[in-house]
């Protein structure tokens, strides 16, 4: 048995290196593809993404393209993971956006729909800029007002205003 093994592998020496190396580089790849997903960049750092809010992955992009904020698909998944974890009802914390008590909405799909119109409508408001948006995003469009005529975002502006 182990002779003609060794006959085999001889005979097609080539083909059985070419599988072998494919095989690594695809365990490679799907290991790099994994942690892509497990991690996302915001731009500032990095967000660790659970299996809740990557369960919405296709809700988001589908919003996301909706409102015209696709470029923002993981960084609305990290702000998925801040909000919520992607648990509850509300998992994108829509409900006040919607002029609602905080997790009234109890559709994920709603939340996430109400979530990222109201995500695009501050980004717009705060002319692309995604700090002032993302903050905005928690305390309401008066903070870009207040921002801007104190020469924009910035962690010092955004603690008087939350006080």
């Amino acid at each position: 048995m182990q002779f003609q093994l060794e006959l085999f592998v001889s005979k097609h020496r080539k083909e059985v290196m070419f599988l072998f190396f494919s095989l690594i580089i695809c365990i490679f790849i799907f290991c790099l593809q994994l942690q892509k997903l497990e991690t996302m960049d915001s731009g500032e750092g990095k967000a660790t993404i659970n299996d809740a809010v990557l369960g919405y992955q296709p809700l988001l992009q589908k919003y996301a393209a909706k409102y015209g904020v696709s470029k923002y698909g993981s960084f609305l998944m990290a702000q998925m993971m801040q909000e919520s974890g992607g648990q509850g009802g509300d998992p994108m914390q829509g409900s006040e956006s919607l002029g609602l008590p905080p997790n009234t909405i109890t559709n994920p799909e709603q939340s996430i729909d109400a979530g990222v119109r109201y995500f695009a409508y501050v980004l717009k408001l705060s002319n692309g800029d995604l700090k002032l948006a993302t903050q905005s995003y928690n305390f309401g469009t008066g903070f870009i007002k207040y921002a801007r005529a104190r020469g924009g975002y910035s962690k010092e502006n955004a603690l008087p205003f939350h006080k």
